[in-house]
């Protein structure tokens, strides 16, 4: 279970805060790990005075954890 938590948090987390900026050209952005989930709409993202869609931490691991699993299931298409 511990495991699971390490890979959720460290690697989910950290790719989609790295990559969610990059990949909506500004527009996503990820929030901090500290902040309450009462913020959000549906606990995932919500839209800021400026514009931009906040998304949650937790919205931010799965998708970082999403971005992990395409980059695997393109190596192994690649791979054959």
């Amino acid at each position: 279970m511990i495991a699971l938590e390490l890979l959720f948090d460290r690697f989910g987390y950290h790719t989609g805060r790295r990559r969610l900026p990059l990949l909506s050209l500004g527009r996503i952005r990820s929030a901090g790990l500290d902040s309450p989930a009462a913020e959000f709409n549906r606990g995932f993202a919500r839209r800021t005075d400026t514009g931009t869609v906040l998304v949650s931490s937790a919205g931010t691991a799965w998708l970082g954890i999403l971005v992990w699993i395409s980059v695997l299931v393109a190596a192994l298409a690649f791979a054959r």
